[in-house]
């Protein structure tokens, strides 16, 4: 184990070795591509596209190359935009937003660098305005590569066989840049650009047909004609031998470069010296033999990686399918809910179980064959009727009647008065046995119905969580594998997804509790070798596994802090709270309040907000969750109880925050200087199936402050917490927490006493 960790820990050092020597090096060679001779601001551009910890060698090679091939005297502009535009990189480049804002952003940095250093140089020195306009045009130019190149350099780092159009492209134009710089170095009096084109043209030739070589040698004329105008009858020369060696393809590598080659040298003597020099078949010459050298196990290595990748599923189209059907089998079961519910209205309307029945059976079985049926319930009808809903309020309130609490009428009229309460007290007990069977028949019915519904609200949560997902990125899985294997622990699973928004999630499961002090080591591997800055883990334990999930650092940060004060200084506090992170980048407070206070309201209050934690961590909505701890307390115990949920949720990548409310007290934030209440109308979770709840969004921002707080807290009144919070607005969370529940238990002097908590989130902006 230990020497394959050391291994791996080589590996990924030499990687980056080898990185930063090719960065340097594309960079020293791309600053030498001049267009027309004149214009090279291509160092710049591919210093600035670069990932942010290859930056400086980047930068390096360029100011490298500006030196060698031309001074700084010569190339000073570049210099100074170059400098200009590394230290805005470096200081202000943006974290946790997608890959296109990314080469925006890079984009127009570049662009305004120069721009800003041609217009400072064009003040000092008078240019005319064409030249003014060129060195505009200059800086345009800047700004598109910087795009293109952040958009190849992507995708190499992904390890990507099938680039997009615009990578393709870009890839393509990054090529012509390179052949250009190529061109102006000679060795021995050869071009090595034409030498490596020729080579290239050949290759292209051998794998893609006459269509592939055909496209290679525009590029290379492209590349050619820019950087010397007078070049364009030699370098087009190289398109017509392309194509014709792509026609002997069949004849495999010796044929085509034997077509190439005897192509190439006719079309030089046909156009004579002037044109094509005996220069030129050399450099045609020496890259035919470079092709010839290189082995086919280069392209089989190549072709193996593609198949593999080739044969991986489609994950989008799984995506949709899986999505699709989470969805129709949420409706399924929300059809079923609406089918139960119906049946079940009927049949309540169909059993009714009314009191009547009680005495319509005591009639039957005593009155029915006395003898004195006539004149109790003919002649005197409405007499016996009165005296019977007399009995039944008797039956509500003591449940059951004696001789003496009898209604008079009975007592004077009935002649089997021991007998007839008798039938009616079991008649009662009847009844009320089947009107409690009816209703624990009913409950069961109504948590049966809002199974469905919770079950449905899950699998439309889940199916909307996987429609996010936007690619698996796979290389980045073997990554995090590899960073675990170094460091001692073995992965039972790992999935690494980008989003819609092109940020990356890395869900690790592991067999093991890992060591809390290895995660932030562990964190800045994966960091450095993913060159995506990620925050520290959440984690979750569950049937012996722990969950691990990295997302990317976000712009914002919240400073947290809880203070709470129980009832008389009881043992248990009433209230519970939590706070915590999700695997997308959300970050959660909860509190919930239990009825009264002491052990049974902790019980119920602790139940509640850990229930809420682990289905939250677990990739539940809150929709489905608050109505599976609404069952589980209508479920737990005869003995009522019941708890408020008080939920604020902020995305830390927007800004945005939701409040989720279920018979809460007020919340408070405070933005932009100003105080907003959140207030709640809904009943708390466990007094009725159905739980409803409130939900409230509000755009935060840096400096911004949330404050949840139990009722307790706002006993006296809510005005003066607004108040607080203004004149707190610049003490840290703890402080203003702390200052809250110490006022909130100054001004309770009505006598009574509550359990106060009061929960801070404070607004800053990431790594402050």
């Amino acid at each position: 184990m230990r020497t394959k960790l050391l291994h791996t820990q080589q590996s990924l050092a030499h990687r980056t070795v080898l990185s930063a020597i090719a960065v340097a090096v594309f960079s020293f060679l791309v600053s030498n591509a001049k267009v027309l001779g004149s214009f090279s601001p291509f160092g710049l551009s591919f210093c600035m596209a670069v990932p942010g910890p290859l930056t400086i060698f980047s930068f390096l090679g360029s100011i490298l190359g500006y030196i060698v091939f031309g001074g700084v005297q010569q190339n000073a502009v570049y210099i100074a935009g170059l400098v200009l535009c590394v230290a805005v990189k470096l200081a202000f480049t943006p974290r946790g937003k997608s890959s296109r804002f990314l080469y925006g952003f890079r984009s127009i940095v570049a662009f305004a660098s120069l721009m800003i250093v041609n217009i400072f140089y064009s003040a000092v020195v008078a240019v005319s305005v064409p030249t003014l306009l060129l060195r505009v045009a200059e800086s345009v130019l800047c700004g598109c590569l910087a795009y293109m190149s952040s958009a190849v350099l992507d995708a190499v780092g992904q390890k990507k066989l099938e680039f997009n159009f615009v990578e393709r492209a870009s890839l393509a134009i990054l090529s012509i840049l390179l052949l250009m710089a190529l061109s102006g170095i000679q060795v021995g009096g050869l071009n090595i650009a034409r030498f490596i084109g020729a080579a290239c043209i050949m290759v292209a030739v051998y794998r893609l047909g006459y269509s592939g070589g055909a496209v290679a040698a525009i590029l290379f004329t492209i590349a050619m004609v820019l950087y010397e105008p007078s070049t364009a009858v030699s370098a087009g020369s190289f398109i017509i031998s392309a194509f014709l060696a792509g026609v002997f393809k069949p004849f495999g590598k010796i044929g085509q470069a034997a077509v190439f080659l005897s192509a190439s040298t006719f079309i030089g003597i046909v156009l004579g010296s002037d044109a094509v020099s005996t220069a030129n078949l050399l450099e045609v010459l020496g890259g035919v033999i470079l092709f010839m050298l290189i082995p086919d196990k280069v392209y089989q290595k190549f072709d193996s990686r593609k198949a593999v990748q080739q044969a991986d599923p489609d994950i989008s189209g799984i995506k949709e399918q899986l999505s699709h059907k989470l969805r129709f089998t949420a409706k399924t079961l929300v059809d079923l809910q609406e089918s139960v519910q119906e049946v079940s209205d009927r049949m309540e309307e169909i059993s009714v179980n009314d009191i009547t029945t009680v005495y319509s059976k005591t009639c039957n079985q005593v009155c029915k064959d006395c003898g004195l049926n006539t004149f109790c319930w003919v002649t005197a009808y409405s007499d016996a009727m009165n005296a019977l809903n007399a009995a039944t309020r008797q039956l509500r309130n003591h449940g059951k009647l004696t001789r003496e609490s009898s209604p008079f009428f009975f007592q004077q009229k009935c002649c089997q008065l021991d007998t007839y309460i008798q039938s009616i007290n079991h008649n009662y007990k009847d009844y009320l046995a089947r009107e409690n069977a009816a209703r624990r028949i009913s409950e069961a019915r109504l948590v049966a119905i809002e199974q469905f519904e919770g079950i449905a609200n899950m699998l439309c949560e889940m199916s909307t969580e996987l429609s996010e997902v936007a690619s698996v990125d796979s290389h980045a899985g073997e990554t995090v594998r590899q960073v675990f294997d170094h460091n001692g622990y073995r992965m039972a699973e790992a999935g690494c997804v980008l989003d819609r928004y092109g940020r990356m999630c890395i869900d690790v499961y592991l067999d093991e509790e890992p060591r809390h002090n290895d995660l932030p080591v562990i964190c800045n591997q994966i960091t450095d070798q993913l060159d995506r800055e990620f925050e520290l883990p959440s984690r979750m334990r569950a049937d012996g596994r722990t969950k691990l999930s990295f997302f990317e650092k976000a712009n914002l940060s919240v400073d947290f802090h809880a203070a709470q004060i129980s009832n008389n200084n009881n043992k248990y506090c009433g209230d519970s709270f939590e706070q915590f992170m999700d695997s997308k980048g959300f970050v959660h407070l909860i509190l919930s309040d239990g009825m009264g206070s002491g052990s049974h309201a902790a019980l119920d209050s602790t139940m509640t907000c850990s229930i809420v934690h682990r289905l939250i961590k677990a990739g539940f909505g809150f929709e489905s969750a608050f109505k599976l701890i609404n069952l589980s307390f209508l479920v737990k115990s005869r003995e009522e109880s019941l708890a408020t949920l008080d939920v604020c949720s902020i995305d830390l990548y927007t800004g945005e925050a939701e409040f989720i409310k279920a018979g809460a007290a007020s919340s408070f934030v405070l933005r932009d200087k100003r105080v907003t209440k959140v207030e709640s109308s809904s009943l708390p979770i466990g007094i009725i199936q159905g739980i409803g709840f409130d939900r409230y969004h509000i755009k935060l921002g840096a400096g911004d402050i949330v404050a949840l707080v139990s009722d307790g807290a706002l006993a006296t009144g809510e005005d003066w917490l607004g108040s607080e919070l203004q004149l707190l607005r610049d003490r840290p969370a703890e402080e203003i927490a702390k200052r809250l529940c110490s006022e909130a238990e100054r001004r309770r002097i009505d006598g009574h006493s509550d359990d106060v908590t009061v929960l801070v989130a404070k607004i800053n902006k990431a790594g402050k």
